[in-house]
């Protein structure tokens, strides 16, 4: 919550097995966001395992393709706010 209005991320995934669970991680421990919707785009063996040991909505875009995995993560994401975010680790939460 920022301000009185809902924060949602949205991720889509591809190759970030490694750091997904961390992008996701961080975002929650700042405070401000309320949900964390990842849209798997074909994304490599074990990216669902890592994004189901959190919080994080999980969700399958089966158009191949980086604008319609975040079309799809923003359309289902509930906040008032929406931050798009790549899991690769070069942002900061």
């Amino acid at each position: 919550m920022y301000e009185g209005k809902s924060v949602s991320v949205a991720i889509a995934t591809y190759r970030e097995r490694k750091s997904i669970r961390k992008t996701i991680d961080s975002f929650f421990k700042t405070g401000f966001v309320d949900e964390v919707v990842v849209v798997n785009n074909n994304a490599e063996a074990g990216t669902d395992n890592e994004v189901k040991k959190t919080k994080a909505k999980l969700l399958y875009e089966k158009k191949q393709g980086y604008g319609y995995a975040f079309m799809r993560a923003i359309k289902e994401s509930r906040g008032d706010y929406v931050v798009v975010c790549e899991p690769d680790g070069t942002f900061l939460a």
